[in-house]
């Protein structure tokens, strides 16, 4: 089940990457050198932190319109492998804008990492809308998917339709509306599909357990189609933990209270893998056929370098503990621009809370609602061993990878509402 499901998307998205090959480049660059004489694109530095307009993240936005326009390549090569500018981290924006006034600056060279997914939607989008439509329209869908999973939350509240999981919905939905950085980071090229998808899930979830729970075949689908989709636009961005963290900590939430929920759980999880692996091996066939074994090496000898494992000279890895959690906690303003002390004040509460109501929680006589907890925990234990493991990307991106800790608030206010409504059956005080 998990397998076709993964493949049938992966198929999907390599035949949307063929088809979008097929657009007007003409049309493309022009809209990109509309960009740059609108200043929605801008050569002064890749990162623009705390630029809440047109995004921090511009570097990601000029490498993806980069590859939507070189096409110094086979139609073959391009819709498996991109082809990218090798200019410094401060170069790439200006590297575009010479691409699309005089021509490339430089030889071609493939991005084999990655699945650029996020390139094929630029593809197919950008000539009709425009790089700032591109990025009004990310931000659109977005805003309104948090809307309607805060409304309809607030419905049920009101219905008194499972009330509890209405308010732990509302919660869910209001800490990623104000706490994922989607001030900055929501129209970015290269997070917002990314960022979409989160919430996507999280109001498919929601609603498909408001009138009754999942079953689980719905949560072992819906689990590796997400999985299957987040590796396909996943630019070690903190998709892949993150998602796996919310699938998780939400499903025990939407599946029916009883013994097998946190197996089913745990098989959901299995699933979101199943789906990123059986991407990640149909990738790895396409290199092998139309590249060779060269992209593999080359991407092999990045992970190591990603884990601070490789013997690669890296300026950018942390040279201890002290100098790691420093990286980190500089990172954290990325969950709300400029708001830094908000963050790190939020995430104290939610340590405090979190453990407070785990220890209510796991006394409930309730096996659902203790199971219910565990799984709220062990959820934020991805998140540590994503950091941890990738510590020298950790360290070297924690301006977005902090990201992640968006789950960390979410998850202590689901435990916070249920630890209430546990002490309300064990008091029969009203729940307020």
């Amino acid at each position: 089940m998990s397998v076709p499901t993964a493949l049938a998307i992966f198929i999907g998205f390599c035949a949307l990457a063929w088809a979008s090959l097929g657009v007007d480049r003409t049309l493309l660059m022009s809209q990109v050198r509309t960009a740059y004489g609108s200043r929605d694109l801008r050569t002064d530095g890749g990162a623009l932190f705390g630029n809440v307009n047109i995004g921090e993240h511009q570097y990601n936005d000029c490498l993806i319109l980069f590859q939507t326009i070189d096409d110094r390549a086979s139609r073959m090569e391009r819709a498996i492998s991109p082809l990218r500018p090798v200019p410094d981290k401060q170069g790439i924006c200006a590297d575009l804008k010479e691409l699309v006034t005089s021509g490339p600056g430089q030889p071609p060279d493939f991005y084999h990492r990655y699945f650029h997914a996020q390139t094929t939607l630029a593809r197919m989008l950008v000539p009709g809308l425009g790089v700032a439509g591109l990025r009004d329209l990310y931000k659109l869908l977005i805003s309104s998917i948090l809307v309607a999973g805060i409304g309809l939350a607030l419905l049920d509240i009101a219905r008194r339709r499972r009330d509890v999981m209405g308010v732990v919905w509302l919660i869910v939905f209001f800490v990623f509306a104000r706490f994922f950085g989607l001030e900055s980071f929501g129209q970015s090229l290269g997070h917002a599909p990314a960022d979409l998808l989160i919430v996507c899930f999280l109001l498919i979830v929601s609603r498909a357990s408001s009138e009754r729970p999942i079953s689980r075949r719905f949560a072992m689908v819906a689990a590796a189609s997400f999985g299957a989709l987040t590796i396909e636009f996943e630019f070690l961005t903190g998709g892949l933990p993150l998602g796996l963290a919310v699938v998780i900590g939400t499903l025990p939430l939407a599946l029916a209270p009883g013994g097998k929920a946190l197996k089913t759980t745990l098989d959901a999880a299995i699933s979101f893998g199943i789906g990123v692996v059986t991407c990640m091996i149909g990738r790895i066939l396409l290199l092998l056929m139309v590249f060779g074994t060269t992209p593999l090496t080359a991407s092999f000898d990045q992970l190591l370098y990603r884990t601070g494992i490789g013997n690669s000279v890296n300026n950018d890895a942390s040279s201890g503990l002290g100098s790691f959690v420093m990286r980190v906690c500089s990172g954290l303003g990325s969950l709300a621009a400029g708001m830094i002390w908000l963050v790190i004040g939020m995430l104290g509460l939610a340590l405090v809370s979190g453990i407070w109501s785990y220890q209510i929680l796991r006394k409930d006589e309730n096996d659902a609602v203790r199971q219910r907890a565990v799984a709220l925990v062990a959820s934020n234990v991805v998140l540590l061993l994503w950091i941890v493991l990738f510590r020298q990307h950790t360290a070297e991106h924690a301006w977005f990878i902090d990201r992640i800790f968006v789950w960390a608030l979410a998850s202590s206010g689901i435990l916070f509402a249920l630890a209430v409504e546990s002490r309300r059956f064990t008091t029969k005080a009203p729940f307020s």
